[in-house]
């Protein structure tokens, strides 16, 4: 019964996970892209693994004018997963990248 419990609580954790990205993905439409900064790092600290979340950092750090700190966090995406999961960014990540690094602002 505890281990019903505890996967029916991951999959409600990763809902909520999926909605608040959706929700910070509203937010930077809406242009609230610095003051989203620190919600995104808190939730990466609790998250490290989420890759959408490293996206959502990268496009407001960009976005903030930070083009820095946006390639800063794709270094940090890589380094997390390659060193927890032993890969490299996905495509997603990968594309953002390559974005940022040619001033593609259409793509961010």
């Amino acid at each position: 019964m505890a281990n019903v419990l505890q996967a029916q609580l991951d999959a409600l954790n990763q809902l909520r996970l999926v909605a608040h990205e959706d929700l910070l993905e509203l937010q930077l439409s809406l242009g609230e892209h610095r003051l989203l900064i620190p919600g995104i790092r808190a939730l990466l600290a609790e998250n490290p693994l989420r890759e959408g979340l490293w996206a959502l950092l990268m496009r407001a750090y960009y976005r903030s004018g930070d083009i820095g700190a946006a390639l800063n966090a794709y270094q940090e995406s890589w380094c997390m997963l390659d060193r927890n999961l032993g890969v490299q960014p996905g495509a997603t990540l990968r594309h953002l990248h390559h974005a940022i690094l040619h001033r593609d602002d259409d793509s961010i």
